[in-house]
């Protein structure tokens, strides 16, 4: 009954305090400025989303706040009311008339009558009354409020009273509000009328200043507090009830109803419940922060912004919007992906936990299907209004006019950004769950996809079993369906999927938000595999790999200002390195240690629908399309048996034996026993010595399930190196050695000297592999690599001039 009242008073005020619906207060953008679409600067949408948050605004209609607009004496006493969660007493003080400018055919009555009727501090004999009328029994409800009258009413509010001011009204009053911090940041002369945004300001800071009954700040009076708080996730079920909101501190309802403010998502501060455990405020903290929007993948140690990398230690806690658990960095980094939007929450400069959009799932529920030419107006019901929001294409920010026929639009509210896919496949339609009409999963290629309502409009029109085409999102969800065939024919839309082929793995389908779908096994792959693939298919219930169709690279890869020749490298670029006709492994732009690649070191490139280059392959660049290890002579022996299978035996009846040379490759990750190693090859590849340290490119063929050499590379030796010789800048290591400072491989081989045959590899770090074929990151090794040892011995690869192996040595 409490909150239908409310309600019902609350339409009354058709001035400026209407009620936003909620569908609309449930939606908008945490990347934008404000829920409010008409802020612009970012304190006063804070100020004014968190007076939402509290339920003291509401907004002006239309979801706007009018931030220049002014307030009137009556609208102020309305604001006050609520601040100091007494509106609900309202309807009690609508029967009579204290004003006589204030009757029953004022919105406001209840409020003013109310304001002028109760003293505070409640039941003080000498207490002040909330308001005052201005003589002649006049009160002037819809007159400006100047910031005397705001601050005269905001300290009664807190307790004090006309005597605790002293002094001439209104010098004392707001030399009390000065004191109590009520005037920081307000530059307004005493007599001005304030605008809205500045009444917020007020609002904000009176909740930190101190209240006199109970010496505490005024927040501490509303409920219970707690600080270190992040806001997660709104508009989140807490006992099925819709609109609950998710915290470090559990998932709460608010307090106002249907008051959601995605601008205070990834906010870190005090949280306030009430005894009914709901939200009543919430104050984001001073401690440092910096957001930004990552311009490459995570690594293990790392994150980078468009200015600046920080080093991340690998306990760190990472919070995001899906989870109310935060994950440590060491497990959370591979889902931090380039064009994903972080917060850093910083003390003395280090890092000490993260709220992260993770990109295992963007939660995309909505999507629109561009056709024709893109406008502002497409994107009004995906956004909910927001304005101010950028787009994005494959990881690059582009224009508006940049997005072509067939793209797929999605929102994250997060960054406030538009996110196109151009991701399309060809290949059968086989199934539709529940129907093909009004689907929820499609099943194509064996697999089955997820759909959103906007495919609806186009998966009923075609039959099951025919070819179509899958308009995708960027984390691969079916937003549409269209005709296969070139996107010069009118209806019709091309196939330009992209997998990445592994032996074991199969399929597995790249995502334009840096994520992987896997599509599982197809006997027509390509012959040899590990190596991007266009990917499609023409029949049932399995995706088919051909040869990756790239264009031959028109210049030099100038890596600062991502170009190569007239063409554009997408921030979200993939690049991968390959020997001839071997494996293709991938790196990342922080570790091409240098400004400019010849294009003579670029096998191919691959370019996007926006004309972006969107994958990079290179040849002998970085030396990371190598294996590294040592090199050991096997001997496998084998009883001979004759042409029926009977063992041979000599004249005197022993067995005879065959003997069969292999070399087996050592290193993190493989350490198998050597009888039941898995990098093996054969005795002719290599003719150097057991024990040496090498680079094996190879790429294990379907035909014999064998690894095969591309080629073998010796490593420079470097000896007599210490601890003092390591070093570390924006989460590299380096070694100094000889006159020379070389980068440390985040996939570097760690093994120490046990005084044994076989050295003791470092090896529990295989959750980090990095390769089917044997790099596993090494970084968590290198650590106890260094603790170990007194001495090491590093191995420098001769393309890269990487440091790929270090051998420890304990000579005290």
């Amino acid at each position: 009954m409490k909150r239908i009242l409310c309600l019902l008073l609350s339409l009354a005020l058709l001035a400026s305090l209407c009620v936003l619906p909620a569908s609309a207060a449930g939606s908008g953008s945490s990347g934008a400025v404000s829920s409010f679409t008409d802020i612009k600067d970012p304190q006063t949408g804070l100020e004014a989303d968190l007076l939402r948050l509290m339920g003291v605004v509401t907004g002006t209609g239309n979801n706007e706040f009018k931030p220049n607009g002014t307030l009137s004496r009556a609208e102020f006493c309305a604001l006050v009311l609520r601040f100091i969660q007494r509106d609900s007493e309202v309807p009690a003080y609508s029967a009579r008339t204290i004003f006589s400018d204030v009757t029953s055919r004022h919105w406001a009555l209840g409020y003013v009558n109310m304001a002028a009727s109760i003293t505070l501090p409640e039941g003080e004999e000498n207490g002040t009354r909330l308001i005052a009328g201005v003589g002649n029994g006049r009160f002037e409800p819809d007159s400006p409020i100047d910031l005397a009258q705001a601050v005269t009413i905001l300290v009664r509010a807190l307790g004090y009273s006309d005597k605790d001011a002293g002094g001439l009204w209104p010098t004392g009053q707001m030399n009390l509000a000065r004191s109590l911090g009520l005037l920081d940041g307000l530059d307004v002369g005493t007599t001005d009328t304030i605008l809205r945004s500045q009444a917020a300001h007020l609002f904000i800071n009176a909740l930190s200043c101190r209240d006199k009954a109970k010496n505490t700040p005024y927040y501490m009076t509303l409920g219970t507090a707690t600080e270190d708080v992040v806001i997660l996730a709104l508009n989140v079920n807490k006992n099925g009830i819709p609109g609950a909101i998710r915290t470090t501190a559990g998932t709460y309802l608010p307090a106002s109803e249907d008051i959601l403010p995605p601008g205070l998502q990834g906010r870190q501060g005090t949280l306030v419940v009430n005894d009914r455990e709901e939200i009543v405020t919430f104050l984001p903290d001073e401690s440092d922060s910096v957001s930004f929007i990552l311009a490459e993948d995570a690594t293990i140690n790392t994150l980078t912004g468009p200015e600046k990398r920080y080093t991340i230690s690998a306990s760190t806690k990472v919070y995001s919007a899906d989870s109310d658990t935060p994950q440590a960095f060491s497990s959370a980094y591979t889902s931090m992906l380039s064009g994903s939007g972080v917060t850093l929450y910083l003390d003395r400069g280090s890092v000490v936990s993260i709220f992260a959009q993770l990109s295992t799932d963007s939660g995309t529920d909505a999507a629109v299907v561009v056709t024709g030419k893109a406008s502002a107006s497409m994107f009004m019901r995906l956004t909910d209004g927001a304005t101010g929001w950028k787009i994005t294409k494959n990881r690059q920010e582009i224009t508006l006019g940049d997005l072509q026929p067939w793209d797929v639009v999605t929102y994250d509210s997060m960054t406030n950004t538009l996110e196109a896919s151009d991701l399309r496949i060809s290949c059968i339609f086989e199934d539709a769950y529940p129907n093909k009409r009004t689907p929820e999963k499609i099943t194509a290629m064996g697999h089955e996809f997820d759909v959103l309502e906007s495919a609806w409009e186009t998966s009923g029109k075609f039959d099951l079993g025919k070819q179509v085409c899958l308009l995708l999102t960027v984390d691969g969800k079916v937003a549409g369906l269209a005709e296969p065939g070139n996107t010069l024919i009118t209806g019709r839309a091309n196939s330009n999927a992209v997998g990445y082929v592994d032996t074991d793995a199969g399929i597995t389908l790249l995502l334009p938000n840096g994520r992987t779908m896997d599509l599982g096994k197809d006997s027509s792959l390509v012959p040899r595999t590990d190596r991007l693939a266009d990917i499609s298919s023409k029949t049932r219930g399995t995706a088919t790999a051909s040869t990756l169709t790239t264009r031959k690279a028109s210049g030099d890869f100038e890596i600062r200002r991502m170009r190569i020749g007239d063409r554009t490298v997408a921030a979200g670029v993939r690049i991968y390195e390959q020997l001839k006709t071997g494996a293709m492994v991938e790196t990342s732009l922080s570790r091409l240690d240098t400004d400019r690649i010849p294009s003579r070191q670029i096998v191919g490139v691959h370019v996007n629908s926006s004309d972006m280059i969107d994958f990079i392959i290179l040849q002998d660049t970085t030396g990371d399309a190598y294996v590294y290890g040592q090199f050991i002579e096997y001997v496998k022996k084998e009883p001979s048996r004759d042409p029926d299978g009977n063992y041979e035996r000599d004249e005197y009846g022993d067995y005879l034996y065959d003997y069969t040379y292999f070399w087996v490759l050592q290193n993190s990750k493989h350490t198998e026993g050597l009888a039941n190693a898995e990098l093996t090859f054969d005795y002719d590849y290599y003719k150097g010595e057991s024990g040496d340290f090498v680079g094996v490119a190879c790429s294990k063929s379907l035909f014999d399930e064998k690894w095969h050499p591309q080629a073998i590379i010796n490593l420079t030796k470097l000896e007599g190196i210490t601890a003092k010789n390591f070093s570390e800048k924006d989460g590299i290591t380096y070694v100094r050695a000889g006159g020379r400072t070389y980068m440390v491989a985040d996939t570097v081989q760690c093994c120490k000297d046990v005084g044994t045959d076989l050295l003791q590899w470092y090896t529990d770090d295989s959750s980090d592999s990095a390769s089917e074929s044997g790099n596993g990151s090494g970084l968590s090794n290198l650590e106890k690599c260094l603790a170990f040892g007194t001495e090491f011995t590093v191995y420098v690869d001769p393309i890269g001039n990487r440091v790929r192996i270090i051998e420890a040595f304990d000579n005290d």
